[in-house]
């Protein structure tokens, strides 16, 4: 009795050419996609902090007689101290986060974690300021980036007034949206999310704000 022989050959060149061109039209068509869902994962991200963040401020509010952080303070004039006078340094203990360590690692501390937009792909703590901010507080006032200390109770419109927003500056303050829309140092304006920014209002929700649709003094229409 014969015994039919198997083909024992396995791939040939050509089938193997074949399979890796399939592969790289699956990869060329489904990178697209892949990325898109990055940035939008991005975005819920960033949304997210921001809605930590609010909440840290509504805390500080109760704790300070209804009065928000100021967005910037100054010991004495012409003097900063760095990140120790910014508001993220402020909010740090209704967050859970005790600063600590040199001062690299406190900006790490101030800028990192829930305050660093995960859209911003230059992020780096101990680059340049444009670097190290993800996100501004609104100074509430267009004459002075100072940051008044504003009684939450007093904004007229908390619903479309910007508490904090994404922003592409070497400062964490944004007092008018010449600031938050103009170039800076060369760079663009922010809108890391699919050309749009997130933004904070003092109400505590957060919205895809796009180009130029904050009014000067930094609320919605």
């Amino acid at each position: 009795m014969r015994v039919a022989s198997r083909n024992n050959a396995g791939f040939t060149l050509v089938d193997l050419m074949v399979v890796m061109a399939v592969v790289g039209v699956l990869v060329v068509v489904s990178l697209p996609a892949l990325q898109a869902a990055r940035a939008r994962a991005a975005t819920v991200a960033c949304a997210s902090n921001l809605r930590q963040i609010g909440v840290a401020m509504l805390v500080y509010v109760g704790d300070h007689d209804g009065v928000l952080p100021p967005a910037r303070i100054v010991e004495s004039p012409g003097v900063i101290v760095w990140p120790n006078d910014y508001w993220p340094y402020q909010l740090q203990p209704y967050l859970g986060i005790v600063p600590q360590g040199n001062i690299v690692q406190q900006k790490a501390q101030a800028f990192g974690g829930v305050f660093r937009d995960p859209g911003k792909k230059d992020w780096n703590p101990t680059g340049t300021g444009e670097q190290q901010i993800s996100y501004a507080m609104n100074s509430f006032s267009i004459t002075n980036n100072t940051g008044l200390a504003m009684r939450l109770a007093a904004i007229a419109s908390p619903a479309k007034t910007t508490l904090v927003c994404d922003i592409n500056d070497a400062y964490p303050v944004v007092q008018d949206r010449a600031q938050l829309y103009s170039l800076y140092n060369g760079l663009y304006p922010c809108q890391r999310h699919q050309g749009q920014d997130n933004v904070l209002f003092c109400d505590g929700h957060v919205q895809l704000v796009p180009l130029n649709g904050l009014n000067y003094d930094l609320t919605l229409p």
